[in-house]
């Protein structure tokens, strides 16, 4: 993101403290947040003044008259401004310069108060500090900021090189480009065709990773072979790292190619002020592209995408949204998300989002809306909260998706679906029942047509045999008769732990005869989640007798129970068994109805189950290995 006060600030305190001049840094109402020791000392000696003061609190009344229209000048066109003043016989030079633009909105102002006074004469030679000035002012210049780095620098080098009394600057980047200044008074030599010699000694390039100085007073004679070859007979110089994301980008630096005199305190100040505001625009300028190719995306995307305050307020919408609701941009911008849903739509679909929204949290639902012309659609909408450093929902990022064709296609792919579910059920059905219909149809064939030949036993033999039949024929009847009783589930808020300790209180004897352990593992604080405990109950019933089936074969048979809460706030419950596991190839047929692998099963349990949790929201997942055990894992949504 581009700086903002803070870095403003940090940046240029050093310069500030560099110039002998009365700088200081204003925000945009005009009030002081940091100023050099010169301007403390010519504006504030012997005050004492709480808090950011306005600079109208800190001048003299005669300095604040003379001012008032420029600094009113810079808060509405936010544009540089300069003013000479002259009071009790002295003369200043005062200037406003916007800085660190955002989005093409000043945050803050640079003031400088310069004395120009010299015994008689008004006018003198502009100095050292000016060029300075006038390259931060170039530079950070609002039409220069569009455009490179590059761009920014190219002309201002040779004013700073001549400001600093060195041979040379330049601008070099790691991997690419590099731009340089010579000092023509100092040096005539042409520019360098390669600055690949900076980063080619491995000490070097270590040091300017620590983000360290690199200030050679006399070049090493490691050095010298090298820059004799690039033509550069350096004398000493100064490199400077520049940062981006943590990232060695490159180097400002400046050299001698005369003499190894060492560089003074305010050329070191100086660079470093200049690579402050290159690392600065650099920032901005690679923000900027970010931020333009995030754009880019968001506006060409074919899903409706409307970011808005964190009170639903709509800041921006998409093209896409026209053709999702029929809604243009221009029309729903500044108004609120509420108003492009109609009544019954709106009152259902804010009473679900209400909760998450509060919360700071995503949500995600499917639900039926109209278009701007009344026309019904099937819709899936998505909200993401977006927060500040502070962890406060400051935006919503809505994106809305017409699936009614994907609806449409589903319904005929679950239709097709059912439809081979159904022939695959009265098939089952028709065998498991034509077993024992058949047989007692036998039965009583054979028995009819003997009854007057057989003994009582044998006529006993025979009903016995029948009735047996009649029993398995119930046992199914019973079993589809569950396969729909929980299609409509209470759902209710549900302490989760209270429930599984009941839950083994209820199998603990059970188990025991069976010598089955039972081991439950979760926290001692309740876990509420959203179930019907009579359905839930029914569910971790059927896994169990299906765990305590798979232990027949076992000697130290284990049943454990365990529950905790993901960071998504659903709560996972786990049931393991040390019992015969199961097989990857019948792993892929659990779930079909009537498939089993016991001699006395219907092969509807765990398809009972899996509806059942499906009603309640819940999912169901199985893992296990022949031999190994099995483990499954229910995930239930929590409460909020």
């Amino acid at each position: 993101m581009i700086p903002g006060t803070d870095n403003i600030k940090e940046i240029a305190r050093p310069f500030l403290e560099a110039t002998l001049d009365s700088n200081a840094i204003l925000d945009k109402g005009g009030n002081l947040l940091l100023a050099s020791h010169i301007f403390l000392e010519t504006f504030l000696a012997g005050k004492q003044l709480a808090g950011n003061p306005s600079l109208f609190d800190i001048l003299p009344q005669n300095f604040s008259q003379q001012l008032a229209t420029n600094l009113e000048d810079i808060k509405i066109h936010e544009t540089t401004n300069s003013r000479l003043i002259g009071v009790d016989g002295k003369y200043y030079n005062c200037r406003f310069a916007p800085i660190n633009v955002r989005k093409e909105k000043m945050a803050a102002i640079l003031f400088c108060c310069q004395d120009i006074t010299k015994e008689q004469d008004l006018s003198r030679p502009p100095s050292d500090n000016d060029a300075i000035w006038n390259a931060n002012l170039t530079v950070t210049d609002q039409a220069h900021l569009q455009k490179g780095w590059k761009t920014c620098f190219n002309d201002v080098l040779p004013d700073l090189c001549q400001a600093l009394a060195v041979s040379r600057i330049y601008i070099v980047e790691k991997e690419g480009e590099f731009i340089e200044s010579i000092n023509h008074e100092e040096a005539a030599h042409p520019p360098s065709q390669s600055y690949n010699w900076i980063f080619e000694d491995d000490s070097r390039i270590r040091e300017l990773k620590k983000n360290k100085l690199i200030n050679q007073q006399s070049v090493d004679l490691l050095d010298k072979p090298l820059l004799t070859a690039n033509g550069l007979p350096i004398k000493s110089l100064l490199l400077i790292p520049i940062f981006f994301k943590d990232e060695l980008w490159g180097i400002i630096g400046m050299d001698r190619l005369v003499d190894h005199k060492p560089f003074s305190l305010q050329q070191i100040t100086g660079l470093r002020f200049m690579a402050n505001i290159l690392t600065m625009i650099i920032r901005n300028q690679r923000d900027r592209s970010e931020r333009d190719r995030l754009a880019t995306v968001v506006e060409q995307s074919g899903d409706c995408i409307i970011i808005t305050s964190s009170n639903g307020h709509i800041l921006y919408a998409n093209q896409a949204c026209e053709s999702i609701t029929g809604y243009s941009p221009l029309e729903i911008i500044d108004r609120n998300i509420k108003h492009i849903h109609t009544g019954p739509i709106r009152k259902d679909l804010w009473e679900q989002v209400k909760g998450p929204l509060m919360g700071g949290q995503k949500w995600q639902g499917q639900f039926t809306n109209y278009k701007k012309d009344h026309s019904l659609y099937e819709e899936e909408m998505q909200i993401s909260p977006v927060h500040d450093t502070q962890g406060n929902v400051i935006n919503q990022v809505i994106k809305k998706r017409n699936i009614t064709e994907e609806k449409r296609l589903e319904s005929i792919a679950e239709a097709a679906n059912l439809m081979d579910n159904i022939g695959f059920i009265f098939s089952s059905i028709r065998h498991e029942l034509g077993n024992p219909i058949n047989s007692i149809k036998v039965s009583l064939s054979v028995l009819d047509s003997n009854l007057e030949a057989y003994e009582k036993t044998d006529i006993k033999r025979f009903i016995d045999r029948s009735l047996s039949d009649i029993v398995r024929v119930e046992y199914l009847l019973k079993t589809l008769k569950n396969f729909s009783i929980f299609e409509r589930p209470d759902i209710e808020e549900v302490d989760l732990t209270a429930l599984l300790s009941r839950f083994a209180e209820l199998v603990k004897q059970d188990l025991s005869r069976k010598t089955v352990r039972l081991v439950i593992n979760t926290s001692s604080q309740p876990l509420y989640g959203r179930i019907d405990p009579r359905a839930f109950q029914q569910v971790l019933l059927n896994l169990v007798t299906n765990a305590v089936d798979s232990l027949r074969d076992v000697r130290q048979k284990r049943i454990s129970l365990s529950m905790f809460r993901d960071e998504n706030k659903q709560i996972n419950l786990i049931l393991s068994d040390n019992g015969c596991g199961i097989s990857q190839e019948e792993q892929q047929n659990l779930f079909k109805p009537f498939y089993t692998t016991k001699p006395k099963g219907t092969g509807l349990g765990l398809v009972i189950v899996k509806k059942m949790l499906a009603k309640m929201n819940c999912s169901i997942e199985l893992h296990s290995r022949k031999g190994a055990g099995t483990q499954v894992v229910i995930i239930i949504p929590g409460a909020n």
